[in-house]
C-alpha cells in the first residue's frame, strides 16, 4: 500500500465510524496489512493522523479549488458550482475530522488552515464572480461557510441530500441578499 493509500482508507474509516476507528490495528486490520506495512510510512499514530488531515486538505479543499478554476470558464458561476462541488463531499468526513481535532488539540492547525483557505476562497469568489466589496466579501464568506459547517452538525446523523438542501435555501437567501444591495 501507498501512503496515499493509507491515507484514503483511514479517512473512509473517520468518515464511517468516527475518530475511535482510528486506532493503529483498527486502520492495519483494514486495509489487511501488518503494523510494519503502516509504519513504513508513518512514524507513528501522530504522524498517521497528520497525514490524514492533509490527505483531507488535498482531497476536500485544493482539489475542488481546481476542479473549480479548470472547469469553470465564467467568474459569475462558480460560487454556484463550489456549492455542487460541496454537496458532493462525504459530511461523515467533515464531521468527524472536526471530532478528531477536538480530541488531539495539536492537529488544529490542520483545520484552522482548511478553514482560512475556504473562507479565503470564497471570498474571492464573491469578489470576481459576484462583485461583492473585499471587506462584505470576507465577512460574508465567514457567514456562508459557518452556515455550511453548522449545518452538518444539525443532527446525530444527518440526511445529506436534506442538509443540502437546507444549505441551498440559505444560499438563495444570500444571492437574493446580494442581488438587492449589490
Amino acid at each position: 500500500m501507498t501512503r496515499d493509500d493509507w491515507t484514503d482508507l483511514s479517512l473512509k474509516l473517520l468518515g464511517e465510524q468516527g475518530p475511535e476507528a482510528l486506532t493503529v490495528d483498527a486502520v492495519c486490520d483494514a486495509a489487511g496489512r501488518t503494523r510494519g506495512s503502516l509504519y513504513h510510512h508513518f512514524n507513528d499514530m501522530e504522524a498517521l493522523l497528520a497525514g490524514i488531515l492533509e490527505r483531507w486538505r488535498v482531497l476536500h479543499t485544493e482539489h475542488l479549488i481546481e476542479v473549480l478554476e479548470s472547469a469553470t470558464p465564467h467568474a459569475e458561476g462558480q460560487p454556484y458550482r463550489l456549492n455542487s462541488l460541496a454537496f458532493a463531499l462525504d459530511y461523515g468526513i467533515e464531521r468527524n475530522v472536526r471530532r478528531l481535532i477536538a480530541r488531539r488539540p495539536a492537529l488544529r492547525h490542520f483545520v484552522a488552515e482548511v478553514d482560512t483557505r475556504r473562507t479565503e476562497y470564497v471570498s474571492e469568489l464573491m469578489q470576481r464572480g459576484v462583485g461583492v466589496d473585499p471587506v462584505q466579501a470576507e465577512l460574508l464568506a465567514h457567514v456562508v461557510y459557518a452556515a455550511w459547517i453548522g449545518f452538518q452538525h444539525l443532527e446525530p446523523e444527518p440526511d445529506q441530500a436534506r442538509l443540502a438542501l437546507l444549505y441551498q435555501s440559505f444560499a438563495q437567501i444570500v444571492q437574493e441578499s446580494l442581488s438587492k444591495h449589490g
